[in-house]
């Protein structure tokens, strides 16, 4: 497994392109970004889908744009679809931001437990609401590999204080799922540096 890491926006959202074998995903379209465009097609991958971790602007802003380039498979939350038409364009006029993400459609939800095969890549569902309702975390069991999007960072958790984010639904995800995955998993969050479960068990 391949992971290029682009931090786009104006909160350094990180986005990835994972890839293996010819196969790829984009994990949180933050905005669109040509040269992420470019690393596609310059290396010869096709995207196989889109996967949404939850449905904040800084974490959507490009998938409109990056469906305009490529047809492919989208995958969020049911809990979050409203938002991701409705609430996350209100959060982004905050920044002076026009929401650009339109009515694009959803593939399938990403329902806790379910297993998304992407090409040669697969990815299982780990529902972990608490920083929106609806947001999921994407495991690689064969690398040891997880997506974390908003929930957990480096030394740190996502925040609860917007729209349907829970304190207490935050710390459940966390102690009683994440921690519960191997030492040695990877964990690439939504913002800031990578990190692992075992490092994290310190401050869990």
């Amino acid at each position: 497994m391949d992971i290029k890491t682009f931090i786009e926006g104006p909160v350094g959202t990180n986005m990835y392109i994972v890839s293996e074998g010819g196969d790829c995903v984009i994990i949180d379209p933050a905005f669109y970004d040509e040269e992420a465009v470019r690393y596609i097609m310059n290396t010869g991958l096709t995207l196989r889908a889109i996967l949404l971790t939850h449905a904040h602007f800084d974490h959507t802003m490009g998938l409109s744009d990056y469906l305009d380039c490529f047809d492919t498979d989208v995958y969020l939350s049911e809990d979050d679809r409203e938002m991701l038409y409705v609430g996350a364009k209100d959060a982004s006029s905050a920044f002076g931001i026009t929401y650009k993400v339109s009515e694009v459609p959803l593939t399938l939800a990403a329902a806790d437990g379910e297993t998304i095969e992407a090409g040669k890549l697969s990815f299982r569902v780990i529902a972990t609401p608490g920083h929106t309702r609806g947001s999921v975390c994407y495991l690689s069991e064969k690398d040891h590999v997880l997506f974390s999007g908003d929930t957990l960072f480096f030394a740190g958790a996502g925040r609860t204080d917007l729209y349907s984010g829970s304190y207490i639904q935050l710390m459940s995800s966390i102690h009683n799922k994440l921690m519960a995955l191997p030492d040695e998993t990877a964990v690439y969050s939504g913002h800031g540096r990578s990190t692992t479960i075992e490092n994290e068990r310190r401050y869990y």
